[in-house]
């Protein structure tokens, strides 16, 4: 599999120098589409184009880190891992602006970044999030280029995940290759977790995934019915799995 890092921070930092109105958002979207008049060239749709200052500042945070050449050594890592395939794929990071924006919910952006990935994958990218509600970390960023890597590779060979099984076991596979952040619960936890989850492998259903995967709070959160389960507890139940 062919693989390439593809920065991308310095451009979502230049969007962050113009007037935060029509002008910034309208550069937003013609740099999106690049040379397309109707589609995608960039995958920045998780990128708030009118981000205040916090996104500004953070993005300077991880350019001064030097997070593109951490990132390019960890996709490059990952790459080395994988078998031989006849596909390319672009990898670039994404700040997601969750803390001040007001149309990313942390966790609906995070289920869609993780598996449903179909249009960024047919455009040849595979993306990894950082979150302006968390610290700046050159660890965030090792991680998430080799999750984009291990995610493209576990979808090129079984397909796009739809059932909460599929996606269980897509996330083993990255936890194992790349390590989610997961919370570490004990022994008697994660087999509770197991038996409420057992009934649902199956599901195709988002807002069931969605409670299964990220827990009652980020169920309710959402809109959807909570079945008892603590905060990520498919995850954590994943990664254990792993």
């Amino acid at each position: 599999m062919s693989i390439e890092y593809v920065p991308l921070l310095q451009i979502q930092r230049r969007l962050c120098d113009l007037p935060r109105n029509a002008e910034r958002f309208n550069e937003y979207i013609r740099t999106m589409r690049g040379s397309t008049a109707d589609d995608i060239e960039l995958p920045l749709d998780a990128f708030n184009p009118m981000g205040k200052e916090h996104v500004a500042e953070q993005l300077e945070e991880y350019i001064s880190m030097g997070a593109d050449a951490i990132a390019a050594e960890a996709v490059e890592d990952a790459v080395a891992k994988l078998e031989h395939a006849d596909s390319h794929y672009n990898v670039g990071l994404v700040l997601a602006d969750d803390a001040k924006g007001g149309w990313t919910n942390r966790y609906a952006t995070e289920f869609a970044h993780r598996y449903d990935v179909q249009a960024h994958f047919r455009r040849g990218w595979t993306t990894g999030l950082l979150w302006t509600n968390e610290p700046s970390s050159l660890e965030h960023v090792r991680r998430e280029a080799a999750s984009a890597v291990f995610r493209a590779a576990y979808v090129q060979r079984n397909g796009i995940a739809r059932t909460l099984r599929q996606m269980l076991s897509q996330t083993r596979y990255i936890s194992a290759n790349a390590g989610y952040d997961t919370p570490t619960y004990e022994v008697e936890e994660m087999e509770y977790s197991r038996q409420v989850i057992e009934p649902f492998l199956d599901s195709e259903i988002m807002a069931v995934q969605i409670a299964c995967l990220f827990g009652d709070d980020v169920a309710s959160e959402l809109g959807h019915q909570p079945l008892g389960l603590s905060f990520r507890a498919g995850m954590a139940l994943a990664a254990c799995d792993g």
